[in-house]
């Protein structure tokens, strides 16, 4: 894979990662309405990925249990000039 291709991947999994955090911290508003169109929004935004509930809650679950950090995306290396 090209050093091109391993950035824009990387981009795009930081891009995830931050529309993740920022859906998951919508669950926590106590506007009800809120709640329930970020947790639908999470849901497709999951499923986007091919990530469903169930696969998501065994990464928090995993990472609870070890202090892994499972949804933080893989930064690319440098490559020197």
């Amino acid at each position: 894979m090209s050093k091109d291709k391993r950035t824009a991947l990387a981009e795009q999994q930081i891009k995830f990662q931050q529309r993740t955090e920022k859906l998951f911290l919508l669950l926590s508003s106590d506007q009800d309405g809120e709640v329930a169109t970020a947790a639908r929004a999470l849901l497709r935004h999951l499923d986007s990925a091919g990530i469903d509930m169930h696969r998501a809650a065994k990464a928090l679950a995993f990472a609870a249990r070890t202090g892994a950090d499972v949804l933080k995306a893989k930064q690319p290396t440098p490559v020197a000039n």
